[in-house]
């Protein structure tokens, strides 16, 4: 770049405009999803800006600029490592920042927000809490003023709940996530922002009902949170999608299948529309629900009896998630989990028509998955544990009952080992397990065992 020489040559008239070029290249490089070069041009440019900010107070508003790419480029970046120690450096220097600008506390509450979800984002979650927690005393002690604080501070109790959630802790986080919800509600009307909080929060409680048991309460939830969804105008049409998307797990696992194929279709069908694939050229994350919901939409089928469609359904949610994996357009850390879920849901379908053994390989990577993030994830332990018991049933159904008997001891070793160090996480591990099996499609599949070694005890 020709600044840099100009700057070289002559720092004081040029390292301004050497600063301002790097913040531009910087933001052309993120929409370019070069992050890791992004990366390097945003670390140049905060140091420049530390040291001309000490004596021009007016490059404030682009030195947050500057602090605000590090952070993005870092929560983009598929490195973990990297992208903790941006975010550390860039919340120590947004302290620094508030000593000389007391003003801008609030930005500093913001840069602590992304660096509690970049810590989340690669399972420090004990780390997440923490640092998020101080957000929201930060804010009790400075209540919300106006929707943009108001907004800032919804954000803070979601990722909150959600860290909590992740931490197997779903009682506490449904807390977390229904104040969020009474906060949010009165100005949602007013800001799209607030309203897509507020339907998001909606959604995660209806998920968290669900995950507890509270399968008609859920159902009440997801149908307050779709109607919700569609009243107000939201910032981003996914949220109305996963509103969707909870109250089709609600009434899949109230046993409605024919409502669960209904809100899908929907779904997919927005998914389809000029909306939301204008927004998902900017917010790459809406991508991920796609194959979720073909997901859905395939195991709605199966539990009408349609094992054929859900066959079908379940080859096109694997080959939408790797769409996502062949064209990078997001960190495949964020993407990988649902890539296990359609290969889950595949084998599911490939046992269900009479061809386990080509399934068979996916549900042991989906079990490798999950068993490499229980240390760091407490809630994996619940998907950990049906796997166990999926793959434990696909060897009885294959002849393998030696396999089958020994996969069944795991599981029973793992809910005893639960019981006593985390015991309302067995009982959600129980809770999911039976929620599971109760459906038409599974009633279906146990039914064609010719042995009883997978009968619950």
């Amino acid at each position: 770049m020709q600044y840099r020489t100009l700057a070289f040559q002559d720092a004081d008239r040029y390292n301004k405009k050497l600063a301002r070029s790097l913040n531009l290249l910087t933001t052309i490089l993120i929409h370019a999803e070069q992050y890791d070069r992004a990366l390097i041009e945003a670390y140049k440019a905060v140091k420049l800006y530390k040291t001309l900010i000490r004596t021009d107070s007016s490059l404030l508003s682009e030195y947050l600029r500057a602090l605000r790419l590090n952070l993005t480029a870092a929560e983009l970046l598929n490195d973990a490592k990297r992208s903790i120690q941006t975010s550390e450096y860039i919340v120590g220097l947004y302290c620094e920042l508030v000593k000389t600008f007391p003003d801008q506390e609030w930005n500093l509450a913001d840069a602590a927000i992304l660096h509690s979800r970049i810590l989340a984002m690669h399972d420090r979650l004990p780390e997440a809490i923490r640092c998020n927690q101080e957000v929201i005393e930060w804010y009790q002690s400075h209540p919300a003023q106006d929707i943009d604080s108001t907004a800032r501070y919804l954000l803070c109790l979601m990722e909150q709940g959600s860290a909590w959630d992740r931490s197997g802790h779903s009682d506490r986080a449904l807390e977390l996530i229904q104040q969020t919800v009474v906060v949010g509600k009165p100005y949602s009307f007013d800001s799209p922002i607030v309203a897509s909080y507020t339907v998001g929060a909606m959604c995660h409680a209806g998920h968290l009902k669900c995950d507890l048991g509270h399968y008609d309460d859920a159902v009440v939830t997801s149908l307050e949170a779709l109607d919700f969804a569609r009243k107000v105008t939201l910032a981003n049409i996914v949220d109305l999608v996963r509103s969707l998307q909870v109250a089709a797990r609600s009434h899949r696992l109230s046993k409605k299948p024919d409502k669960v194929i209904e809100f899908m279709k929907d779904a997919i069908e927005i998914h389809q529309s000029d909306k939301m694939i204008s927004i998902s050229k900017t917010i790459r994350t809406n991508l991920i629900t796609l194959p979720q919901c073909i997901i859905a939409l395939s195991g709605g089928l199966a539990d009408t009896g349609d094992e054929a469609g859900a066959l079908v359904h379940a080859r096109e949610a694997v080959s939408a998630a790797l769409k996502l994996k062949t064209e990078p357009v997001l960190p495949w850390s964020a993407v990988e989990e649902t890539y296990m879920l359609t290969l889950l849901n595949l084998s599911l379908r490939l046992l269900a028509n009479d061809t386990p053994l080509i399934g068979l390989d996916h549900v042991a990577q989906v079990k490798e998955f999950y068993r490499k993030r229980l240390e760091k994830r407490n809630a994996d332990h619940i998907a950990y544990a049906a796997v166990i018991r999926t793959h434990a049933i696909f060897h009885c159904a294959l002849g393998r009952h030696d396999e089958g008997i020994a996969l069944k001891t795991e599981f029973m070793e793992l809910h005893k080992r639960l019981k006593l160090i985390f015991p309302s996480l067995a009982n959600l591990v129980d809770i999911d397990w039976a929620g599971e099996i109760a459906r038409q499609s599974w009633v279906s599949i146990l039914s064609k065992l010719e042995c009883h070694h997978q009968d619950q005890n």
